[in-house]
């Protein structure tokens, strides 16, 4: 009782320190948005600010992709990906795990807005060859 009594001041401030950084961690919103299904993909696509990658390798790119997307393996998207922090990047892939890889990639390199589309399954338009 009489540490309380002596440190009145260092204890409100650890107790302050303490709410900061529960309030801070409760008021974090994801920044991978889950934009699976078809409506979703449609609208990501038909958004001229939305920057498109396809997440596949060039072979699987040549078979079909979405028009406007350009082609970054996943495994290169760290080197290959250089825009600016706030622009808005969707990621497919053919079934929905590279996607979601690399979107977990995107944001760990700092990205704000990253949407996974999963699967090119997803995109109901018609693809390029």
């Amino acid at each position: 009782m009489e540490f309380i009594e002596k440190h009145k001041l260092l204890i409100a401030i650890i107790i302050l320190i303490i709410l900061v950084i529960f309030v801070a961690g409760q008021n974090k919103t994801p920044s991978i948005i889950n934009a699976t299904d078809p409506e979703s993909v449609s609208e990501l696509v038909s958004d001229d600010e939305v920057v498109i990658i396809d997440v596949r390798e060039e072979e699987e790119y040549n078979e079909g992709h979405i028009p406007q997307a350009r082609n970054i393996p996943y495994t290169q998207i760290k080197n290959k990906v250089d825009y600016d922090l706030d622009t808005k990047i969707a990621v497919y892939c053919q079934t929905g795990a590279r996607s979601h890889l690399a979107a977990v990639q995107l944001n760990q390199m700092g990205y704000k807005y990253v949407y996974d589309m999963g699967g090119i399954d997803n995109y109901t338009g018609k693809l390029s060859k």
